[in-house]
C-alpha cells in the first residue's frame, strides 16, 4: 500500500506565508464586464485587493494596431499598462 496524503488545509496554506516575509496573504474580489469594441475585447473591472478598491481596463486583440486604435477611442492611453500582479504589489508596497 501507498503513503496515504493527508488532506490539504488552507489554515496551513496561510501559516506558510506568514513564515516568509516576502509573501502576503491578499483577499482578491473582481467584479468584470466584457465589451467588444471594433473588434477588440474590451474588459472593465472593479478589483479589491483586501480593502482597497480599483477599476482597471484591458483591450485585447491579435492586432495590436487594432488595440492601439482602440485605446484612443477609448481615451485610456494616458494610463499606465500595468498587469495585474503588479498592480497588487504596489497596492501593498511590495516590489515586482
Amino acid at each position: 500500500m501507498g503513503k496515504v496524503i493527508p488532506r490539504w488545509e488552507w489554515r496551513t496554506f496561510g501559516e506558510n506565508f506568514t513564515k516568509n516575509p516576502e509573501l502576503k496573504m491578499v483577499d482578491v474580489k473582481k467584479v468584470r464586464h466584457g465589451y467588444l469594441v471594433d473588434d477588440s475585447i474590451v474588459e472593465f473591472a472593479e478589483v479589491q485587493f483586501n480593502d482597497v478598491r480599483l477599476k482597471t481596463i484591458a483591450v485585447e486583440h491579435v492586432d495590436p494596431e487594432l488595440v492601439l486604435k482602440t485605446v484612443n477611442k477609448l481615451e485610456v492611453e494616458k494610463f499606465e499598462n500595468t498587469n495585474y500582479i503588479k498592480a497588487m504589489k504596489r497596492t501593498f508596497g511590495m516590489n515586482y
